[in-house]
C-alpha cells in the first residue's frame, strides 16, 4: 500500500535557531530555553544572582540583549501569563494576599504598600507617564484618590 506523498516530504525543513521564538506542535509559541530560564529567574524569590546584569553575565548575555527580551510583545506577554500561573497556584499565599487587598481598600495604607510591593515584583515593568493633574492635591488628597483607585479596581475584580 503506497504512502499519500506530500511536497513537505521533499522540502528541507530549516532548524529554528536556539536564539528565536518557534511554534510547536499545537502551533503555540514557545521561548526560546534562554529566555525562559531568565522568566524563571524573574519569577523567583529570593533572585540568585541578585542582579540582572550578573544573570547576564553567568549567561554569556550582554544586559542589552536582557533589555530587548523585556520588551518584546511575546516575552511580556508570557511573562503576564507566568505571573498569573504562579499567583493562582499558590493557595495560601493567595489567601494572605487577598486579605491584604481586603485591608488596603478598607484604608490600611500599610496594607496597601505591602500589597503593591507582593503583586508589582511578578508582573512587568510598567510605562510610568507624568501627569502634572495631581501636583496640586495634598498627601491627603493624593492618598484619597489612589484609595478610589484601589477600591474601584477591587470591585472590577469582584
Amino acid at each position: 500500500m503506497d504512502m499519500p506523498v506530500s511536497l513537505s516530504d521533499f522540502v528541507p525543513t530549516k532548524p529554528v535557531p536556539e536564539n528565536k521564538w518557534r511554534k510547536d506542535d499545537s502551533g503555540r509559541w514557545v521561548m526560546p530555553e534562554k529566555q525562559s530560564l531568565f522568566l524563571d529567574w524573574l519569577l523567583s524569590d529570593p533572585k540568585v544572582p541578585d542582579t540582572e546584569k550578573q544573570w547576564a553575565e553567568d549567561h554569556g548575555l550582554n544586559v542589552s540583549t536582557i533589555r530587548d527580551w523585556k520588551n518584546n510583545i511575546k516575552f511580556r506577554s508570557e511573562w503576564e501569563r507566568r505571573a498569573q500561573e504562579r499567583n493562582i497556584s499558590v493557595e495560601t499565599t493567595q489567601d494572605v494576599i487577598k486579605t491584604l487587598k481586603k485591608a488596603a481598600t478598607r484604608g490600611d495604607v500599610q496594607a496597601a504598600k505591602f500589597y503593591m510591593s507582593y503583586v508589582e515584583k511578578f508582573l512587568p515593568p510598567r510605562q510610568v507617564e507624568r501627569d502634572d493633574s495631581v501636583a496640586h492635591l495634598s498627601d491627603e488628597e493624593l492618598e484619597a484618590e489612589i484609595m478610589s483607585l484601589i477600591t474601584e479596581e477591587s470591585l472590577l475584580d469582584g
